[in-house]
């Protein structure tokens, strides 16, 4: 039968390591050095679950044809109704109504910072990494009179956990999502990326990752099997998360299992 081989432990020096309160959460804010936005009053964004009909009234009257999962969010003021939607890779625009009048501006998109933190080793695993990214969509440089003062928030988290097998890093799970966010207001939307890379010689054996929103918190969820291509191998898997509420409080974890299967080649092998 083959034996599971000894997990690698990283020596890291105080100064390399920075930690992160994981479970209870951090703000974006904190991390990347930042002033927490003001929460603005009157009108706020909604997402499109919330008031589709009015939305879908919008795209018809501009004639653009946009896709469900285009859209970030919808307001209504006194006199005017807007729609945020993204095109290709970092480009936001919204669409106008004043008054009966429709016009389409673009969004303008402001990185606010980025940062990789790693987290200190924690019963005998590798250590992990999370990078954040934030931006801000404002539509201060739109036609808009009502809205020019509202902004969206972009967070995009990236958590990395490893599995180290004999002394090398084998595989590797990216638990990434981007968390869009009125706020104060609630979670307009989550973008699910998250993917694992593996050396020759191991097998990923399943992978389901996901997202959901609780309350004022959105959350990625990722959970990956792994197995060494032998017979009776050495598996490992890894249940990670990572969130962020529409204050910018961010959290994430994970939980490793090792065992050797019985029998079957790689992902054959039970259990």
């Amino acid at each position: 039968m083959a034996l599971l081989g000894a997990v690698f432990v990283p020596v890291v020096s105080a100064e390399e390591i920075k930690t992160t309160n994981e479970t209870t959460g951090i703000s974006i804010y904190e991390i990347l050095e930042l002033k927490e936005p003001i929460i603005t009053k009157g009108s706020q964004w909604q997402s499109y679950n919330q008031n589709s009909e009015n939305a879908v009234k919008l795209i018809s009257l501009s004639g653009l044809k946009i896709e469900n999962d285009q859209i970030i969010g919808y307001i209504e003021g006194e006199n005017e109704k807007a729609l945020l939607y993204k095109t290709g890779e970092d480009n936001y625009y919204i669409i106008l109504e004043d008054n009966g009048i429709i016009s389409i501006d673009k969004a303008e998109l402001k990185d606010l910072g980025s940062k990789i933190i790693t987290s200190p080793v924690k019963g005998g695993l590798p250590e992990t990494t999370t990078e954040y990214l934030l931006k801000e969509i404002s539509l201060s440089n739109t036609k808009s009179k009502e809205f020019s003062s509202k902004s969206v928030y972009s967070a995009t988290i990236t958590r990395t956990d490893r599995w180290v097998y004999l002394g090398y890093t084998s595989a590797t799970l990216y638990t990434k999502g981007t968390f869009t966010y009125d706020y104060g207001n609630q979670i307009l939307g989550i973008s699910d990326s998250s993917y694992t890379s593996q050396d020759v010689g191991f097998a990923k054996c399943s992978f389901d990752h996901s997202t959901r929103i609780t309350g004022i918190t959105g959350y990625v969820e990722a959970d990956v099997i792994w197995s060494v291509y032998s017979v009776s191998p050495p598996k490992h898997s890894v249940d990670a998360w990572i969130s962020c509420n529409y204050y910018g409080t961010t959290g994430g974890d994970s939980n490793h299992s090792d065992w050797v299967a019985v029998g079957g080649l790689g992902c054959l092998a039970l259990p």
